[in-house]
C-alpha cells in the first residue's frame, strides 16, 4: 500500500494591502499528513511566500487550495518532508521499541 499524502492550511497571514494589492499573502501555515491504511504521520510548519514580485498575484477571494500547494512546493522541501512521513509511518509498522504498563496491577 502506498502512503497518500495531504496538505491543510489553517492559516494564511496577509499584508491588509501591499503595492496597491489587498490580502497579499505572506505566509503560510501548514500541515502535511501521510496516511497509508491505519498509520499516519504529520508534518507542520510556516512557510513564507514572497512579495517582492506580484506580478502573478491572485486576489485572495480567488485563491485556491492547488494555488497554496503549488507555493509549497517552490517553499518548501516535499522530498525531505514525505521522506520523513515515510519513515515514520515505517517506525509504526515496525516498532524497534514499544512501552508496556508493569505487569502488575
Amino acid at each position: 500500500m502506498a502512503i497518500t499524502y495531504t496538505w491543510k492550511f489553517p492559516q494564511l497571514t496577509c499584508y491588509p494591502t501591499k503595492d496597491s494589492k489587498t490580502n497579499v499573502v505572506f505566509n503560510v501555515e501548514w500541515r502535511y499528513t501521510g496516511t497509508e491504511g491505519e498509520y499516519r504521520s504529520v508534518e507542520y510548519g510556516t512557510a513564507s511566500i514572497p512579495t517582492d514580485d506580484l506580478s502573478s498575484f491572485i486576489a485572495y477571494d480567488s485563491l485556491t487550495k492547488a494555488d497554496v500547494e503549488g507555493w509549497m512546493t517552490t517553499a518548501l522541501d516535499i522530498d525531505a518532508i514525505k521522506s520523513r512521513i515515510s519513515a515514520a509511518i515505517d517506525k509504526q509498522k515496525n516498532p524497534t521499541e514499544i512501552s508496556k504498563d508493569p505487569p502488575w496491577s
